[in-house]
């Protein structure tokens, strides 16, 4: 378990974590990277199995009721951890992590991976409405999609996309070429986290979590000067 909990390179792991709001076809994005490769973990799953086993629906208001206790006892970490866990004991090398929804989370993750992009889906509101509504047909009304919104921006998802690698801005444009771009941004992105070597073997998010005193990695962080 003390090797499972270290921090730092040696793991192994190429990752890719998504954020994003509901939506914003995160899981969509995530089927692409599967087919390259990518082992796809829900971080719903884990809440998913905790209702299961205590017999309670599987509604959106239940998914936020544990979702916010798992977080009060466990902490932000709660869901990643468990993801971690699976992930070293099945020796998972390629992994996409659907999604991320705070800094200690993504922190957590970056600490443990060899390879870390960060990357944030978003589309505008009334796309991601029709997702929604073909997932969840409650969430044909505004006030429920506002709702769900609000729940993931306590989390700290918003501070999250802030320092994404990147961004896939779903517009009505790309909707009508929809699998095309996506297959084309899985590769890109994929190509990209493979290239990464040695002190940039990651993203912008991970020297963000290091300025930020969410990782104790003991590496000095060099920031960039202004012009």
């Amino acid at each position: 378990r003390n090797e499972m909990n270290a921090a730092g390179s040696g793991t192994g792991v190429s990752m890719i974590a998504l954020t994003g709001t509901p939506g914003s076809l995160k899981s969509l994005f995530a089927s692409k990277l599967a087919a390259l490769g990518y082992r796809h973990i829900m971080l719903s799953r884990y809440i998913t199995e905790v209702l299961q086993a205590q017999g309670r629906a599987l509604s959106p208001d239940e998914y936020w009721r544990e979702s916010r206790l798992l977080r009060e006892t466990e902490g932000d970490e709660a869901l990643v951890s468990r993801a971690w866990e699976d992930i070293f004991h099945q020796k998972t090398k390629l992994v996409v992590i659907d999604a991320v929804r705070s800094l200690k989370a993504a922190a957590f993750l970056v600490s443990r991976a060899d390879r870390f992009l960060l990357i944030a889906v978003q589309a505008p509101i009334h796309l991601r409405r029709q997702r929604l509504v073909e997932l969840v047909p409650a969430f044909a009304e505004d006030l429920k999609c506002a709702q769900i919104d609000v729940h993931e921006l306590e989390q700290g998802m918003g501070d999250v996309i802030a320092i994404s690698d990147y961004v896939l801005s779903i517009t009505d444009e790309i909707w009508s070429k929809l699998d095309d771009y996506l297959s084309e941004s899985a590769l890109f992105i994929h190509e990209t986290l493979l290239s990464v070597r040695g002190a940039q073997r990651t993203g912008y998010a991970n020297h963000v979590c290091k300025v930020a005193g969410l990782m104790a990695t003991g590496i000095e962080v060099s920031t960039r000067g202004s012009d």
